[in-house]
């Protein structure tokens, strides 16, 4: 008898505690896009809204390339990842300023070939961006945007040989085009 009654008051307390969070439960707005800088150098964006023209951004940018010429070959991998503040302003009901800053990690990666000596490199690097930009709403869902991050940091340049090490600051020349889409979830 108490064990058919505390089964009943727990399978009421659940499921008033499950309505009640589905009744308080808000939709979230989010946003998904591209930023292109370059033909090889390129990243995804993913916000979430915080409050009115605010967002938590996470972005992972990638940047690839290779070198030829007569005395030998080439390559580059470099990857960054990122969560950042980005807050808007109106500019108009359509045009919006970005900024906001935004840390992150870097890794990259090269290989050398020269007269058939093969040299590999290993990086990284830990910075503070500041989000500079500009915001075009197409559609209610869909914006287009341009953007630059000047950045202070600290990055190795080789730690499979021996290791030096940077401390600089560094304005980002690539500005990269955003493809935002936006929605509720």
């Amino acid at each position: 008898m108490i064990a058919q009654k505390t089964i009943k008051l727990i399978a009421f307390i659940a499921l008033f505690m499950s309505v009640s969070s589905t009744a308080n439960a808000q939709t979230k707005t989010r946003e998904i896009g591209v930023k292109i800088s370059s033909l090889n150098s390129f990243g995804l964006l993913y916000k979430i809204q915080r409050t009115e023209n605010k967002f938590l951004r996470l972005s992972a940018d990638f940047n690839l390339g290779s070198a030829f010429a007569p005395a030998g070959e080439s390559f580059y991998t470099n990857a960054a990842f990122n969560i950042g503040f980005e807050r808007r302003a109106a500019i108009t009901d359509k045009f919006q300023f970005l900024h906001g800053f935004m840390p992150g990690v870097g890794l990259r990666y090269s290989t050398t070939n020269v007269s058939n000596v093969i040299n590999h490199r290993l990086g990284g690097s830990v910075n503070l961006g500041y989000i500079l930009g500009f915001q075009y709403n197409f559609a209610k869902t869909f914006f287009v945007g341009i953007e630059t991050v000047p950045t202070l940091g600290i990055s190795t340049n080789n730690v499979l040989n021996p290791a030096t090490v940077n401390i600089g600051a560094r304005f980002n020349p690539n500005v990269g085009i955003t493809f935002v889409y936006q929605f509720e979830k």
